[in-house]
């Protein structure tokens, strides 16, 4: 009984050996596979000689580039809810698989009510089934796979592709700008001029022209940290001037709301603000004037400047398919032209 009981330690003994072995064999396979000896010997190497004061945030940023590329684990999107009933709309969300982790990234809204091709959540189906899987910094290949995409509509192929874009952007610790550079393969790009929203029309007349909103533009002449400077100079200087005159109040969106009759005293206090801070129209700034109508006419009858409402009345005179067109919005485009043509800037 003794010598048996001798021989079964021995055997537990020898089967834990081998386990053991096995077991290093095994680390030893892995690790050398991955390269970890040399990767980690020249990670040290690289420390030594850059002597950084950071030293583990040097490691992480040097062991970064061996790590796998992040990947599309999953695109999302739901319907979001708007103030207006009649806009709708969807926010597509990027989620990526991360150093061993699911990590979400950027979102998009799009409207839709605004295309021909009406969205649904349901199109996601074929988009996750083309990209899922795919490096989130291929935006080449991932458009490539967008636009192979049948019967999903191009406002949500584009909204995806932007949702992907600004994703691969944060995490390669980018600006916008100059992941789009490389993108392009420039070394500079153009973007587009920056605008500041100064006043809000609180007024709507009927059947007279409206202005919806006064909005100030940077100059292709600067640049854009300069045409930000002028723009938040010029928004600043005017909300100096009218809380000297404690007028208008500010509206959810930022901007002055203005009841004025006349354009003109909507530009007065801008050109006045502007004028104090040497700033000169055209040169340092322009005006984006978006001019509303308020009755919408499906034809204008040409020479009797009448026209037949939506729903209402009969035919008469109609201007041929494709001549739509609003007689208020007839009235604001001459008006629009005639003041850019009569506006002295002093």
């Amino acid at each position: 009984n003794e010598y048996k009981s001798y021989l079964s330690v021995m055997s537990v003994a020898s089967i834990r050996k081998e386990a053991t072995v096995s077991e290093q064999e095994k680390a030893v396979e892995y690790l050398t596979s991955h390269k970890i000896g040399e990767t980690l010997q020249l990670s040290i190497n690289k420390l030594y000689l850059a002597q950084p004061p950071s030293v583990y945030g040097f490691l992480c940023d040097y062991l970064e580039a061996f790590s796998e590329k992040p990947t599309i684990n999953l695109v999302s999107g739901f319907v979001v809810l708007s103030q207006h009933s009649s806009t709708e709309r969807i926010r597509i969300k990027v989620t990526c698989n991360v150093r061993n982790h699911t990590e979400e990234g950027e979102q998009v809204t799009v409207g839709y009510n605004s295309s021909d091709e009406p969205m649904s959540l349901d199109d996601l189906k074929a988009v996750n089934d083309a990209l899922i899987g795919l490096c989130v910094f291929e935006q080449e290949a991932i458009d490539t796979q967008l636009e192979k995409l049948e019967g999903v509509p191009r406002c949500m192929k584009l909204a995806v592709s932007m949702a992907v874009f600004k994703t691969a952007t944060r995490l390669l610790n980018m600006t916008l700008v100059d992941r789009l550079r490389t993108l392009l393969e420039k070394e500079s790009i153009s973007s587009p001029l920056p605008s500041v929203s100064i006043f809000k029309n609180g007024k709507a007349h009927q059947g007279k022209v409206n202005i919806g909103e006064v909005v100030i533009v940077g100059s292709p002449q600067r640049g854009y940290s300069k045409n930000m400077e002028n723009l938040r100079a010029i928004f600043n200087k005017v909300e100096e001037n009218i809380g000297k005159k404690a007028g208008p109040q500010k509206s959810s969106s930022g901007c002055y709301v203005f009841a004025a009759d006349r354009l003109e005293a909507m530009l007065d206090v801008i050109k006045e603000s502007a004028h104090e801070l040497e700033l000169i129209p055209e040169q340092d700034f322009s005006f984006l004037i978006d001019i509303r109508a308020n009755n919408f006419y499906t034809e204008v009858l040409p020479g009797t400047g009448s026209a037949k409402k939506q729903g209402s009345g009969k035919k008469k005179g109609a201007t041929p398919k494709g001549k739509r067109m609003s007689t208020v919005s007839c009235t604001a485009i001459t008006y629009g032209r005639g003041l850019s043509r009569s506006m002295q800037w002093h």
